[in-house]
């Protein structure tokens, strides 16, 4: 027999994806829109003050010099904004003057940090990645008006309209939660097999990289490690395999560094 219509769930996810379309177009304008802050210039130049941060990326000469210099727990913010914007901008301006670039940048930037959380969150609820299935796209749907680049953006806004603020709060929290999926995956989807020896690398080089962008992850990781056995239970953690036993006690180690480094 041959269908005339589209059955209702594939309608569904038509009308999900052009309302998540939409709401990516109507953002990227609001983004475009707002102004740079006056971290831009302090980063990019860099200041003196930023300086030091870039030349000891784990912070040791914090400690081992005795110097005294603010976020020296922070090199991986300042270094991908500094990486993004001294090289953004220029490719674009093939394209448009050099004032537009940098605001098209600055743009560009946070539509993909939204979209990057949308889509870690929703993988993270899901447990898959099969973007175009039903339950993916209602995830990311219901989820959308929490980003918000206009209105409430100030009482839950997620993406910051200080571009400086969006690569140390917002893309720091989508490392975060990258590095937390396959323990999400262990715990809640029943995920049996342990991440691969290459994985399991890319993860421990990854949960430096998410402890050393700012005090928010560090602090997170600590109160995840804090209150993990009363709400999950010693035998249920008990059971996770060793791999990723080492993994968070990695993490959890070097959230700890940067806590104190931070002081």
């Amino acid at each position: 027999m041959i269908r005339t219509e589209p059955r209702p769930p594939n309608l569904l996810r038509l009308l999900l994806l052009v309302l998540l379309l939409a709401d990516l177009g109507y953002s990227s304008v609001q983004y475009y829109r707002q102004p740079l802050d006056g971290d831009v210039a302090w980063n990019l130049v860099p200041d003196r003050s930023v300086q030091p941060i870039l030349d000891s990326p784990f912070g040791t000469a914090a400690w081992l010099e005795g110097r005294i210099y603010s976020n020296p727990n922070r090199f991986f913010c300042h270094w991908s904004f500094r990486g993004y914007f001294l090289a953004a901008p220029l490719a674009l301006q093939s394209l448009v003057d050099p004032v537009t670039s940098v605001y098209l940048a600055a743009a560009i930037a946070k539509l993909l940090t939204h979209l990057l959380l949308l889509l870690l969150l929703a993988r993270a609820v899901t447990g898959h990645w099969r973007i175009f299935s039903l339950p993916f796209l209602a995830v990311m749907a219901l989820l959308t008006p929490f980003f918000q680049a206009n209105g409430y953006r100030s009482q839950i806004g997620i993406v910051d309209p200080s571009i400086t603020y969006t690569f140390f709060y917002a893309l720091p929290a989508a490392a975060l939660l990258l590095f937390l999926l396959p323990f999400i995956d262990r715990l809640f989807h029943g995920a049996t097999r342990p991440p691969r020896p290459f994985a399991l690398a890319a993860l421990a080089a990854l949960a430096v990289v998410v402890c050393l962008s700012g005090p928010l992850n560090p602090a997170s990781i600590g109160v995840l490690t804090a209150v993990a056995l009363p709400l999950l239970g010693y035998h249920r953690l008990r059971s996770l395999p060793l791999p990723y036993v080492l993994l968070w006690g990695w993490a959890a180690a070097l959230a700890l560094y940067s806590l104190w480094l931070g002081t």
